[in-house]
């Protein structure tokens, strides 16, 4: 009975550290695709097909966006919901997916500076 606790427990890790990979290669794209790497240089440099640059590039999911945009899932979710964040542009099956370029422009024209404000204001 140890053993089936221990391997659950391990499958829920690897599962975590799965997404979080998911998440932290999406933002590194954005980041690398941002500041002017062609999708060819890109998957070159990343050792990842093109195919999948070019994908993760031209279709951010919900959690795509939220990871290059530093908030969590629910937080960007919730951006989309009062109209703080763009629309989606597109959907795969039901899942909301925005362009990149749009993800980006919204990062460059949201108003504010991110976090909570300094003790001396």
């Amino acid at each position: 009975m140890n053993l089936v606790s221990t391997a659950d427990a391990q499958e829920k890790q690897l599962a975590h550290l799965r997404r979080r990979y998911a998440v932290l290669l999406w933002r590194y794209l954005a980041h690398l695709y941002r500041y002017g790497m062609t999708v060819t240089d890109i998957a070159r440099w990343t050792q990842v097909p093109a195919s999948t640059v070019e994908r993760r590039i031209s279709s951010v999911p919900t959690a795509g966006a939220a990871a290059i945009t530093g908030v969590e899932t629910k937080t960007w979710s919730a951006y989309v919901t009062r109209g703080q964040a763009p629309a989606p542009d597109d959907y795969v099956g039901r899942e909301p997916v925005w362009h990149l370029s749009t993800v980006l422009r919204h990062i460059d024209t949201r108003p504010g500076r991110p976090g909570r404000p300094s003790k001396d204001s």
